[in-house]
């Protein structure tokens, strides 16, 4: 089925969000499946992900989904490839990716999970050797996968872009990079912030910064910034919240931390925070959703962990959101006829939109300006996905959409 005429943007009012004041701990409801640790999470939305591990008799191939509205954790299909741990896995827009991990080998397949269709997708491998204890995060439309340990105990420096658009494509959807500024590591922790993506500890305390910024002059270099303060280790779990990183728990020769720390990218300096709720531990997942942080599962001083819980920093009043993919919903979608596009981050206000097919083809641009809900109406499109990309400044933001009959 075929429409005629084009998309429509529809003005309406921004959504403000709420300030508070706490740096606190707040355990939530447990992980629904097995306790465990070395498992992988993200998270889009206003939902967190968490699945595959090791709990004590095997490996792990489950999946879960936990909603921060309600705070309950629902079942959902499990990981499309074998079962494993200390995998990576990030989000770009409405897609969740996991890659690379330990089965009693060492992997490299890499899996996107649609979560519209709550399906398993597998996607081209990762192009650098098999390994676990990698890094994985995300910067606008593109993943980043990098260091780990593999093969005869060897530990790789080397860092790799994933470009999902162009994996749909038959292209080439994994480029190298600039190899890690520090030393081979595993076991680390990497998160971004804006255009900027961060590495650090994985048996040191070095932390470094990559220039994901195609416009600058230093982009994919690699910038060594202040040395994390804490305890050199490893198995720490790490997530961003606005402009500020965050690393805690741990491991050290079989000596556990629970310690927690926030990064200021914009001072480069570090303060120590509120010990992490659910005590000493190591091999958690960490992921934030909106202006919370979360670690939950793991292994602590006793045995594997099913705990989840919940960081709200000392104000979210000076945070700047710089990942736009936490506050912007589209429904419904699928959709035959429109669907809106809602936007609830009151501090940008100028948009520039793209909308592409499943090829890479651009078939649309809109520039928007002072507006928070556009109206999306399918007309002159065929059946079929489409991926709405979002720029604001260094802001970015990929939604999947999905006209149907």
């Amino acid at each position: 089925m075929t429409k005629t005429g084009f998309i429509l943007f529809v003005f309406a009012v921004s959504v403000a969000m709420s300030a508070h004041s706490q740096n606190k701990w707040t355990q939530k409801a447990d992980f629904g499946g097995s306790a465990r640790e070395g498992a992988v999470g993200f998270s889009i939305g206003t939902n967190g992900y968490i699945g595959t591990g090791e709990d004590g008799s095997g490996f792990k191939k489950d999946f879960w989904q936990w909603n921060q509205t309600t705070n309950s954790w629902t079942q959902k299909a499990d990981f499309g490839g074998t079962a494993r741990y200390r995998a990576v896995g990030f989000s770009i827009g409405a897609n969740g990716y996991i890659g690379t991990g330990n089965d009693g080998t060492y992997k490299k397949d890499f899996w996107e999970y649609d979560t519209i269709l709550n399906t398993w997708t597998q996607m081209t491998a990762f192009l650098g050797l098999g390994r676990f204890e990698a890094v994985g995060f995300s910067i606008g439309s593109k993943g980043y996968i990098g260091t780990g340990r593999g093969q005869n105990g060897s530990f790789y420096s080397d860092f790799w872009e994933y470009n999902p658009v162009a994996d749909t494509v038959l292209g080439k959807p994994w480029k190298q990079k600039t190899n890690f500024g520090g030393n081979s590591k595993s076991g680390a922790v990497g998160f971004s912030i804006g255009t900027q993506g961060f590495i650090g500890t994985g048996g040191s305390n070095d932390f470094w910064e990559w220039d994901g910024d195609t416009s600058s002059t230093t982009y994919n270099t690699w910038t060594q910034k202040s040395n994390f303060p804490g305890v050199a280790r490893s198995l720490s779990a790490g997530f961003s919240i606005g402009t500020q990183g965050y690393i805690g728990t741990g491991d050290s020769s079989n000596i556990f931390y629970y310690d927690f720390w926030e990064y200021d990218s914009g001072t480069n300096t570090w303060t120590q925070k509120a010990n992490f709720g659910g005590g000493f531990s190591c091999d958690g997942v960490g992921f934030s959703i909106g202006n919370k942080g979360y670690i939950g599962t793991g292994v602590n001083l006793v045995s594997v962990c099913q705990y989840f819980w919940e960081f709200t920093p000392d104000s979210t009043a000076g945070i700047n959101e710089l990942s736009l993919n936490n506050f912007i919903s589209i429904y419904p979608n699928p959709f035959a006829e429109t669907a809106t596009l809602q936007i609830t981050n009151p501090r940008i206000a100028n948009y520039e939109l793209k909308l592409f097919d499943i090829k890479g083809n651009k078939l649309r641009g809109e520039t928007i300006r002072n507006s928070s809900s556009f109206v999306i109406r399918g007309e002159g499109l065929p059946c079929g996905v489409y991926f709405l990309h979002i720029i604001a400044g260094d802001r970015q933001a990929v939604k999947k959409i999905i006209i149907s009959d």
